[in-house]
């Protein structure tokens, strides 16, 4: 599987909660760097995260575009969403 195929992988996986794909796709030193969080994020913890997300949020992502070089992969697009349920302790909107 490219890289590219399992960001596609991913990304349907996300929108049908299918969990057990999406840390199936992830590696043994799977590491998450995300500009909202302070730290890296295990495997575990971004799963976690994914999940809680999923719970809250009616939301996709359009993928504009997907470049692969060498072992990297960039993704640009656009996440929309309805807020659905409590996050971080703001009610639904």
């Amino acid at each position: 599987m490219t890289n590219i195929e399992i960001i596609r992988t991913w990304i349907k996986a996300l929108y049908t909660n299918d969990f057990t794909t999406i840390k199936n796709l992830m590696s043994a030193n799977y590491e998450c760097r995300n500009p909202m969080t302070p730290n890296l994020s295990s495997a575990n913890e971004h799963l976690g995260m994914l999940q809680s997300l999923q719970s809250v949020f009616e939301a996709h992502h359009e993928l504009d575009m997907i470049i692969e070089e060498n072992n990297y992969v960039v993704i640009s697009g656009k996440w929309k969403g309805k807020h659905i349920g409590e996050f971080n302790g703001v009610p639904v909107t």
